[in-house]
């Protein structure tokens, strides 16, 4: 993985000395296209940023008057609720001493959770990273010999719906995984919740 982003990082020439020295994710934040979040303002997100670093609720209206709000922000990460539905998570990759990505995470329930993930340099191109995806089965562990027939089955049912919610870790650059079970039939749903298990990717 630190070896693709490096190269990818070399074609986009975003070896800037000064940014991973520099840059602070309330700066990403606040100077992001609109583009990445199109129902937010400039000025959304920079009131969200004064209310949070002034230790008031960082909540105001979008651009056709519902809330959002900043929910956390530290030095290289933050978390965004921008409906009742969705909600987005960034944070700052350090791909070496002089480099590092903007990972953004897009969260939708709708109502089942499925989320997207994009890496962008600090100049908002895209990085074509890619994120191995894990198998549904990957999520699924200690499951008695005896439910191995039950195990098949779900796992046969996922494959046709696998609705995957992903999280950025505040405190490590690990991205989580999570299997969604929302789409089977309750019975089947109750019967596999114990074994899903969360996956992490490291993001370095």
């Amino acid at each position: 993985m630190r070896k693709i982003i490096l190269i990818i990082l070399a074609v986009f020439g975003v070896y800037n000395p000064s940014f991973a020295q520099k840059v602070k994710m309330r700066d990403v934040f606040a100077n992001m296209p609109d583009s990445i979040f199109p129902l937010i303002t400039k000025n959304n997100r920079l009131d969200c940023i004064d209310f949070i670093e002034n230790d008031m609720p960082a909540q105001v209206k979008n651009r056709v008057e519902e809330p959002i709000e900043l929910k956390s922000l530290t030095e290289n990460y933050l978390k965004l609720k921008m409906s009742e539905v969705s909600h987005a998570e960034m944070k700052l990759i350090t791909v070496s001493d002089t480099s590092q990505l903007i990972c953004v995470v897009k969260t939708y329930a709708g109502p089942v959770m499925d989320s997207s993930v994009r890496f962008y340099t600090q100049d908002w191109e895209v990085a074509d990273i890619p994120i191995a995806m894990p198998d549904v089965e990957a999520f699924i562990s200690g499951v008695p010999e005896a439910e191995q027939n039950h195990r098949r089955d779900v796992v046969a049912m996922l494959h046709d719906m696998p609705f995957v919610a992903m999280s950025l870790s505040p405190d490590n650059e690990l991205l989580i995984l999570s299997l969604q079970a929302g789409e089977l039939i309750k019975k089947e749903r109750e019967w596999v919740m114990p074994y899903l298990k969360e996956l992490k990717i490291s993001l370095r």
